[in-house]
This record gives C-alpha cells, structure tokens and sequence, in this order.
C-alpha cells in the first residue's frame, strides 16, 4: 500500500512515478531504459512504446513477431507491413493472452472491447485493445471534466464514486467526467460521449460551456494496489475541460460505472487528496484545476514551480505526425 503523501509534490510523485533523467544522477534512469524491449511498427518511423521484460517473456509472441535480443526490438515480422496487417497480429496475440489469463489487465473485466490509438509519426493508423495498453508501454490519452458550481461559500465540485466492479481503481473517487479516447475519437467527441454516459449531461450544454484547459501528462509505473498490475508502465496525456453548472443541476449517474456523485467544498477536495481516495489521474487533473483556480499558488507552495512542470511530461514517444501552423 502507499503511504500517505506529506506534501503536494509527495502526492503528485506518487503518479508520475517513473524517474527522470537526472544529470547528475542517471543511474536509476538508465537501468530502466536499458532493461526494455522497444515497440515498434513498420512504418513507424519511431519507437512507440516500451515492453517490460517480463512481459516479453509471459507475451506469447509466435511466428508473426520478431524479436531481436541484439537490438531488443520487438515488431511484426517483416512479411507483415501493412497497418491493417500489424493491427490484426497485435489483436490476436493479445486475445491469446486473454484466453489464455497471461496477464490481469487483459482477463475478465479487464478486456474492454475497445480500441486505443497507437500514436506515432505516422498518424493513429494502428488500434490496439484498450487493457492490453500498458503492456506495450505506449502513450493513451483521455478526457477529464471537472464540473463545479459557484456557491455564496465558495467553490464546490461535483464527485463521483467508481462502482465497486470496476476493473481498475473500484470504489475510487474519480472526476465528474472521465474516458479514454478511442480509436477515432477526438477529445471533444469523446468528452461528449462521456458526459452523456456518466453525468447525464446534455451534449448541446457540453458543447456549448465546456471549457478546454489545455492537458496534464504523467509517466505513471503501475503499483499493486487498485486494481493495477504492477511494474507496467502508463504513459499518459489527459485533455482537461472545466464546466461551470448551475447550482440547481443535478449530475445522476447514468450508467452502471458510478456508485454515486456529491458536491465537495475545496477543502474536502484537498482531504481527499491527502488520502489518496482518488485515483491517479483525477490526481493529476485536479491538482491542475486547483492551480489554475488560485486555490493552490507560489504563495502557499513552495514546491509550486516543481509542480505545474511535473503535471505537463514530456513523453518519450511521438503525439501526432505534425503541428499546426501558427499562422
């Protein structure tokens, strides 16, 4: 179990767990990079993920993989070029996997049934199973909402309670909104879907007050506690929205997914924190919300540099194939 975190930056440690690479010290740092098979596809003009070692040696990798132990480079085998191709093969090595009950994150609950994107320099054309993520070590990206009302005593946030059957972090307090972008969903198509599902929000209120905050990243190494499976690495960007409600709304949960939902005052949000009743990325999000709203500042922080610049990682691994003209 981890223990209670002392400071804020305690806490955001906790998340974005995977060292750094430290100048003065690259030791741990490069023991661990060292140790990883590289994920590559064909065509990807880049590594796009990092396979720990013992998932290599559970990962039921037939004759349509190659593995170089030289180079430790893991891809389809080379008569396997096209995306459509390499998507297939992934799909059934991981459906082995499952039948077979190699690894907790893809048995049960834990197969979704839904494709994540794999990102690279040459677009999303490639989707893998969304429990089957982080044992490919490659980045995943999701949404998170916080939806808050203005009250005459102050600020108050609306949180829900992870249903006790789900597959990771159950019973959890979570964000108000919150899901993973799959394969073909942007940000904002995704945050609709979400709200409808989870929040019962209307997509026409969504899309009209939902406020894009810009993102959080972390680089996160599973632990064994809520529901992860530990030593498997999470590379994370999260697109962070903030909607302002009424305070005569009501956010009922709509699907089986949330136990509950309540109003928090700022202060219980922060003791909650302090617990480590959320779960990881919530973490990571409404540390973000709390700066961003003055309620965490250089003033009451001394750690504050340190914290928005750990809560936005550069990860090791290409977002999309180009940026956008700035003119």
């Amino acid at each position: 179990m981890t223990s209670a975190p002392k400071t804020v930056l305690h806490l955001l440690e906790q998340v974005d767990s995977f060292p750094y690479n430290n100048e003065a010290n690259p030791t741990i740092y490069n023991g661990l990079i060292s140790s990883f098979y590289k994920f590559w596809l064909h065509n990807s003009e880049s590594c796009v993920g990092w396979i720990h070692p013992w998932v290599k040696q559970k990962m039921p990798f037939g004759e349509n993989w190659s593995v170089d132990e030289v180079t430790k480079i893991i891809r389809p085998c080379r008569a396997i070029l096209l995306f459509s191709e390499q998507q297939f093969v992934i799909a059934q090595t991981l459906e082995e996997a499952r039948d077979k009950k190699i690894f907790q994150v893809v048995s049960g609950k834990g197969w979704r049934s839904e494709r994540y994107p794999i990102y690279g320099l040459y677009g999303t054309q490639v989707g893998i199973e969304r429990g089957g993520a982080p044992l490919f070590g490659m980045v995943n990206c999701g949404v998170h909402c916080t939806a808050y009302i203005e009250t005459k005593a102050g600020l108050k946030i609306r949180v829900p309670r992870r249903a006790s059957n789900r597959p990771t972090h159950p019973g959890m307090l979570d964000n108000t909104v919150a899901g993973g972008m799959a394969f073909g969903d942007g940000a904002l198509t995704t945050l609709v879907k979400e709200s409808t599902e989870e929040a019962d929000l209307p997509e026409e209120l969504v899309r009209k007050y939902a406020k894009s905050c810009g993102t959080v990243s972390y680089f996160h190494i599973q632990a064994k506690r809520d529901g992860e499976e530990s030593g498997l690495l999470q590379l994370t960007v999260k697109y962070v929205y903030d909607l302002n409600l009424p305070e005569s709304m009501l956010l009922l949960p709509k699907d089986d997914e949330v136990e509950s939902s309540e109003l928090l005052t700022i202060g219980q949000v922060r003791k909650a924190l302090a617990n480590r009743e959320f779960r990881p990325s919530s973490i990571m999000v409404l540390l973000d919300f709390l700066i961003r709203h003055g309620f965490i500042t250089a003033e009451n922080e001394p750690n504050f540099a340190e914290i928005v610049s750990r809560l936005h990682r550069r990860l090791p691994f290409p977002l999309s194939p180009e940026g956008t003209c700035i003119a």
